[in-house]
């Protein structure tokens, strides 16, 4: 009887348990759908160009605003981001700077100023701007400066000095780790206190793309769909839940010390993958110093078959089960040529264009099937590292 009673009584804990974390996660999908932002940033940095946000965007009955700081050519000067309702129109935008140029005009629709992946973007139109500003507007190259609304989207993610070893877990889902391989590495993390674990929810793709911008402006509650996965791995209440559509949610890299990401969960060529890009859009558009690692523990990360930019895995590799360390060991020189790629793909697109805001960055690749180095000279001030390295295979 009393092992009867020990049993039910352990029933109703994982019961309970699994609620209150269901729970956890419907309501952190309940919060993201809440927020709003503006945001602006430089593309093509082949100069120093930087743009911060002072505020929280501020809403009003019929407006949106938030005040940036730009750095650019050794200055600093402010611009004031204002969008409105048009009667028109889906809304009409403004830019003041402080010199006095104001850039405005109506926004026609949705599609380049609402849509969170950056498949199109909203540039500042600088082609009718008064002569007296055109030498401004020119030399600190205004017309790179595109500009977001995201709306049910994650605020950035701060990387500070008060915690330099964080613990990513990317979409920790049944769907993407069948098998259920990694559950102990990623419940390890969770209970190691040297790491700050953050866990980031799959989600649709970018639903807050559907958020009408006019209706919103007119203090209309947006209604989104709600949905979350069910997982097996035990997440902890110290844990911080992070909606994260195919890894996309942004971040804000403010720490000076040196800075260690060690990843875990599905799926490394599409997800994790994403995430890398972020983190390191983040990292390259600030002023921090700190030297980055990557850490990618190949036994607590799955794949799936195929993947962006060619990360694919051939079938034989991934029939047994997909966790990343077994699946490079099936086929050790599909694992050399995995590896190569990956690296070579974020040296070429997240690192190289960025020369205007680094003096010098060098990334390296550390795993058993091969160790690569590059360093590349730009036009900054900032001496970088980055290292991307495999553990545990």
């Amino acid at each position: 009887m009393k092992t009867l009673f020990l049993a039910f009584f352990y029933i109703l804990s994982v019961n309970a348990f699994a609620q209150t974390q269901a729970d956890r996660i419907q309501q952190a999908y309940i919060k993201n759908d809440k927020n709003y932002e503006l945001s602006c940033k430089y593309f093509g940095q082949s100069s120093f160009r930087l743009i911060t946000a002072q505020e929280k965007t501020q809403r009003s009955y019929g407006k949106l605003s938030r005040k940036f700081k730009l750095e650019s050519n050794n200055k600093i000067f402010s611009m004031v981001f204002n969008i409105t309702t048009s009667e028109r129109k889906e809304a009409n935008y403004e830019f003041k700077f402080q010199n006095g140029l104001t850039i405005s005009g109506d926004l026609k629709s949705n599609s380049s100023m609402v849509d969170n992946n950056d498949r199109k973007a909203f540039y500042l139109p600088t082609k009718k701007v008064e002569r007296r500003f055109r030498n401004f507007a020119n030399s600190n190259e205004l017309y790179k400066i595109s500009c977001k609304v995201y709306f049910a989207t994650e605020k950035k993610l701060e990387i500070t000095d008060s915690h330099n070893d964080l613990h990513i877990n990317v979409h920790p889902h049944d769907k993407y780790d069948h098998k259920k391989l990694t559950i102990d590495r990623v419940e390890n993390y969770f209970g190691n206190a040297l790491y700050k674990s953050y866990v980031l929810l799959e989600e649709g793709n970018f639903k807050g793309n559907h958020v009408d911008l006019s209706d919103f402006l007119e203090m209309k509650e947006k209604t989104l769909v709600k949905n979350y996965y069910p997982e097996s791995v035990v997440i902890p209440e110290s844990v911080e839940f992070k909606v994260s559509p195919a890894g996309h949610n942004r971040y804000l890299f403010n720490a000076q010390r040196d800075v260690e990401i060690r990843y875990t969960g599905g799926n490394h060529n599409y997800c994790m993958w994403n995430n890398t890009r972020r983190i390191l859009m983040g990292y390259m558009r600030s002023h921090s110093q700190a030297e980055l690692t990557l850490n990618y523990d190949a036994s607590a990360i799955v794949v799936q078959g195929s993947g962006l930019v060619g990360l694919n895995f051939n079938t034989a590799s991934i029939k047994e089960d997909n966790l990343l360390r077994n699946v490079f060991l099936r086929d050790k020189e599909q694992a050399k040529e995995y590896t190569k790629k990956y690296f070579d793909y974020f040296v070429n697109v997240f690192v190289t264009p960025y020369t205007g805001l680094f003096k010098s960055v060098t990334i390296e690749n550390k795993s058993l099937y091969g160790n690569y180095s590059k360093t590349i000279s730009g036009k900054g001030k900032r001496v970088l590292k980055i290292t991307m390295e495999y553990s545990n295979l």
